[in-house]
């Protein structure tokens, strides 16, 4: 199979870039530098299968990757676009299955990566506690949602949005 997309070809234009992968490429070359760094210690270590490495890594001449960034891009594909594996593969010149393992490993890689670089969220109240005592200033953009109403008095109290009800229009009102 042929590959048709590639880091190489990607980055000739900066807004298709940003507009396939979601980043712009200044930020996508700072990323790419530690996530090289936690590729290469798998790869060390490791197969793409995840099996104890025997003999050293090397890029074999039928790569679909040629370096981190294509790997990357591909990862990152996956996660702005969520299409299908047997697309992705398609666009890369790989059957579904290897995209699968790829997918994978390399989601495992970028996490890593995320957290080295602190761009991980926290995952519950202690987390976030100890971030925003780091942080001097934090934006907040939410909206209220609705919540099945508690039957005890005081619950609903405190649940009380100071909002009637929903305002929604009725088909009539169009």
């Amino acid at each position: 199979m042929k590959q048709s997309q590639n880091y190489t070809s990607l980055s000739k234009s900066a807004k298709q870039f940003k507009a396939v992968l979601g980043l712009d490429l200044e930020f996508f070359d700072y990323l790419d530098l530690y996530f090289k760094d936690q590729l290469d210690a798998y790869d060390a270590e490791f197969t793409i299968l995840g099996e104890p490495r025997k003999r050293s890594a090397s890029i074999r001449k039928n790569s679909n990757f040629e370096n981190s960034q294509d790997k990357l891009c591909f990862v990152l594909m996956y996660l702005k676009n969520n299409s299908l594996q047997e697309t992705l593969a398609s666009s890369w010149g790989m059957l579904q299955p290897r995209a699968n393992v790829w997918i994978h490993l390399l989601l495992k890689i970028l996490l890593q990566t995320l957290k080295e670089l602190n761009f991980v969220p926290a995952s519950n109240s202690e987390e976030l506690a100890v971030l925003l005592k780091k942080t001097e200033v934090v934006f907040l953009d939410g909206t209220e949602r609705s919540i099945q109403r508690p039957l005890h008095k005081e619950e609903q109290k405190r649940h009380y949005s100071g909002k009637k009800k929903p305002h929604y229009k009725k088909q009539s009102d169009f």
